[in-house]
């Protein structure tokens, strides 16, 4: 206890208190007994309904469902967890036992800050771009929506970056246990979208490094470095090999694990087994939306977002037969004209924020600009 150092503690202590109080003055609806109204796990609970009945009945979820597609696979609905070290209640320590969505806005806010002050960021600087990170405008319109996992995902990834810088600082010991550590926790709110940006913005870093190893000439040391990280990562998927081997052997079977690329069949005629371009890519950005990630409303508002008093479409349409009025009204719900066809928000992320990254990667020249700029503009094309 002598050897700790309280006073650099001190920030870090701060930094908890201002997530926690902050987390429960924007979710305080939640303190007062109240609960989002969110469409997908609405849906959710409706398809697992009869997998609910089943387990109150035989103590167990079945395998298979009758209420979606005509039969599915059950277990890509509901399904009984049997991991070799469960997440859930050290989840519940980490985010202090706040309800959601509190819960998901503190951990978002510890994760982020434990990457920047991995990345030796100034506390309060890093306090700020924590709240940056998981108060931004899309993170509250997923949540409202019912993306629950997609958030936790989210809130997991700066995290497991992080623990990833711990390995490349040579702090090999704290490096690979947090990066086992995150890589399960991310990996087990089983949202493989979010895992699969992490991996990619993962080998950006990876290739960062590696290039500053073979400058400096510390070969050793990045293949230390590898054979741990691969070390963590094989902890963490083995800890998820259930969820994982379930989805890989429904994802055969579905309309979405085929190809989009052409092959050959036995006659040799080109044939593609994986979904249409249009079908695939219909929740992607256009190529000029990523504006709307800077500039407030750049391509509208929400889809059901419209203001009645002050529309013009509103206004005509109270002036025909009520019949066809009632067919067309469809037609000017949505108030986003972007590239998603249907969504409670545009992704926007903030003009400032967007503005002060652009600053840092003209100012700053470190071992971390050039593969966080590479991976930026890659991920926007």
């Amino acid at each position: 206890m002598k050897n700790i150092n309280w006073k650099k503690l001190i920030p870090h202590v701060i930094a908890v208190a201002i997530f926690a109080i902050i987390a429960i003055i924007y979710c305080k609806p939640a303190f007062d007994g109240k609960v989002l109204q969110q469409d997908d796990t609405s849906q959710w609970r409706a398809m697992a309904q009869s997998s609910f009945k089943f387990k109150e009945t035989h103590g167990h979820f079945p395998l298979w469902t009758n209420s979606m597609f005509c039969g599915m696979p059950a277990y890509q609905i509901a399904m009984d967890l049997e991991n070799v070290f469960s997440t859930e209640p050290l989840n519940k320590i980490v985010t202090l036992g706040l309800p959601k969505p509190a819960s998901f806005f503190f951990l978002a806010c510890i994760c982020f800050y434990f990457l920047a002050c991995a990345l030796c960021c100034n506390p309060y600087v890093a306090i700020a771009t924590a709240l940056s990170y998981a108060y931004c405008t899309y993170n509250p319109i997923i949540i409202a929506v019912g993306h629950e996992t997609k958030m936790l995902a989210i809130a997991w990834m700066p995290a497991l970056i992080g623990s990833l810088v711990l390995l490349f600082d040579k702090k090999y010991i704290w490096g690979t246990f947090l990066t086992a550590f995150t890589s399960a926790y991310l990996i087990g709110a089983n949202h493989l979208q979010i895992t699969y940006y992490t991996a990619i913005i993962i080998v950006f870093m990876s290739i960062g490094f590696a290039v500053y190893c073979f400058m400096h000439k510390q070969i050793k040391h990045l293949f230390v470095v590898a054979a741990l990280a691969i070390l963590a990562a094989l902890v963490g998927v083995g800890n998820n090999i259930m969820t994982l081997r379930t989805t890989s052997e429904y994802g055969k079977l579905s309309i979405r694990g085929g190809s989009a690329l052409a092959t050959e069949n036995d006659k040799g005629k080109a044939t593609k087994t994986g979904l249409n371009k249009d079908y695939a890519m219909s929740y992607s950005l256009y190529k000029t939306e990523p504006l709307a990630m800077m500039i407030p409303r750049a391509f509208g508002g929400g889809s059901g977002e419209i203001d009645e008093a002050k529309s013009k479409a509103v206004e005509k349409l109270s002036e025909m037969q009520p019949q066809l009025a009632q067919q067309l009204q469809g037609y000017i719900q949505a108030s986003y004209w972007g590239g998603i066809g249907a969504t409670a928000g545009p992704p926007y992320i903030g003009a400032i924020i967007c503005f002060l990254a652009f600053i840092g990667f003209v100012i700053l020249d470190n071992k971390y600009k050039w593969w966080i700029l590479a991976c930026t503009v890659f991920t926007l094309m």
